[in-house]
């Protein structure tokens, strides 16, 4: 994997790229409990609700980060527990988003 850098707002951030190609993000950082944000933004939509049971690969939400849209996807089956954002809240790098079970 290759890191790359990224500035928003004057900030910079490190982060890695996928030597394959996937639609969406899945961000190191998530555990089998928690999904994460790899980066600061806003928060466009809400792809799951509490009680739905997900499977590795499925889109939970969308980000809107650097003015674009980017898909945040399971990287571990669950039921999703917990929703921790509505549409419209921001958030910041490495915040959770969404507890499973």
């Amino acid at each position: 994997m290759d890191k790359i850098k990224l500035i928003i707002d004057f900030t910079e951030y490190s982060t890695l790229r996928f030597k394959y190609s996937r639609p969406g993000i899945i961000y190191p950082h998530n555990t089998p409990h928690e999904i994460v944000v790899p980066i600061p933004g806003i928060i466009k939509q809400v792809l799951v609700k509490t009680g739905d049971v997900i499977k590795r690969g499925d889109v939970i939400l969308v980000l809107e980060a650097m003015k674009s849209y980017n898909k945040i996807i399971a990287d571990h089956p669950g039921k999703i527990t917990e929703i921790l954002v509505n549409p419209g809240d921001r958030v910041i790098k490495d915040q959770v988003v969404v507890k499973m079970d």
